[in-house]
C-alpha cells in the first residue's frame, strides 16, 4: 500500500510504503521485476514493450537506492525534507 504523495517516488515503482523495511523492499523488487522484465514482454506490442522495459528500469533503480541503507537515508532526507 503507498501513502499519498509518493507518486513518482522509488517507493511508487515499488508500490510499497516509506516505512517498508529491508525485507519489504527486498520482495518488492522481486514481485515488480517479475511483472516487468522484458522478457515477459518480448511478445506484446513495441509500445508496450518499451513501456514495461522503462517501469522494469525504474523498478532496478529503486530497488539499488531504497535497498541500501545509507543511500535510502540519503533518498529520504532529500525527498521527504
Amino acid at each position: 500500500m503507498q501513502a499519498a504523495g509518493l507518486e513518482g517516488t522509488h517507493y511508487a515503482a515499488l508500490a510499497i510504503d516509506a516505512g517498508a523495511d529491508a525485507a519489504a523492499v527486498r520482495r518488492a523488487y522481486r514481485r515488480q521485476a517479475g511483472i516487468w522484465h522484458p522478457d515477459k514482454w518480448r511478445h506484446a506490442a513495441a509500445a508496450e514493450q518499451e513501456a514495461a522495459a522503462a517501469r522494469f528500469l525504474a523498478v532496478q533503480a529503486a530497488h539499488e537506492t531504497l535497498g541500501d541503507a545509507q543511500k535510502r537515508a540519503v533518498y529520504d532526507a532529500r525527498q521527504f525534507c
